[in-house]
């Protein structure tokens, strides 16, 4: 079950940017990172391994920022440290920098 917290989307409704994720999303992926990742202050949790890694043993190895009309979101591909998975993950801003 992935952590409570997580952000896929502008809570908002901003549906520019909802729209702008999912095309990143789509990039990385197609880029060799086809996984699930989800991110709170603390961890990232791999869908692939069902493992909570601490935030500060990821290494973001593509980023792409996202505007939206209420926050920045960054969509990133990343590997898991456990399994070695290669996937995506979305966050604020706000929260990657907390």
């Amino acid at each position: 079950m992935p952590p409570s917290g997580t952000h896929v989307a502008d809570p908002f409704g901003d549906e520019a940017a909802d729209a702008k994720i999912a095309e990143a999303i789509a990039r990385i992926a197609a880029d060799g990172y086809p996984g699930h990742f989800q991110v709170t202050r603390t961890h990232v949790w791999c869908a692939n391994c069902q493992s909570n890694v601490s935030t500060q043993d990821i290494r973001w190895r593509v980023i792409e920022i996202v505007t939206g009309l209420h926050q920045m979101s960054v969509v990133g591909g990343i590997r898991c440290p456990i399994c070695s998975e290669r996937g995506t993950a979305t966050t604020s801003l706000d929260l990657l920098n907390s």
